[in-house]
Order: structure tokens, then sequence, then C-alpha cells
């Protein structure tokens, strides 16, 4: 599906829809990131309250600003206070011409 330009997406992950089908894009430097558009662990819309940022190793990382659970968003794996929390869902992404189109 496409999910817009490439400027529209920035750190604050937007919520994109298609049909019943929907997903958070976010972008961080030159790159894209689509995943669920519900926190795995409380059910959030990380549409509103998320925010993905590049942890100490360098990895795209994404926050939940309501329980401060954090996802690494190229293995999926999380975190709640220390603990293991549900891995989060990614999407495949691919931007052609300046749009970004992700693969649900």
């Amino acid at each position: 599906m496409r999910a817009g330009r490439l400027e529209e997406f920035s750190e604050k992950p937007k919520v994109v829809v298609a049909g019943n089908r929907h997903c958070a894009v976010a972008r961080l430097g030159g790159s894209v990131y689509a995943f669920e558009s519900l926190c795995p662990h409380a059910k959030w819309p990380l549409g509103f309250i998320g925010r993905i940022f590049l942890n100490r190793e360098g990895r795209p990382m994404l926050l939940c600003a309501m329980h401060g659970g954090v996802w690494d968003l190229v293995s999926g794996e999380g975190t709640v206070e220390g603990k293991p929390a549900p891995p989060i869902r990614r999407y495949p992404v691919e931007v052609v011409d300046g749009d970004v189109h992700v693969r649900l």
C-alpha cells in the first residue's frame, strides 16, 4: 500500500490506513519503519504516543510513552520495565521516487 510521501514522516509515528488494514510509519534519518499501530503490550495507539530513536548502539527503537515500553525495530523484541514484552510486528517498506510503500 502507498503510505505517503517520504517528507510526511518523522520520528513520531503516523497511522496509515488502506481498507481495513492499518499500520504506523515513522522515519529516522534516511530510514523508514512500518510496524503495528497499537502497542503490543497495552494496545495504546502508537500514532499518538510513540517515538522512534537510535539507542547507544545505533539501533532504531520505538518508545511507547504511556508505560515506557521499548521495542527494537530490527528484531521486533521489546521490554517493559526491564521485562520481556510481546514482540512488535514490523512490515517491509520500500521508497520509490519519494513515495513510501508498505507491504502488509
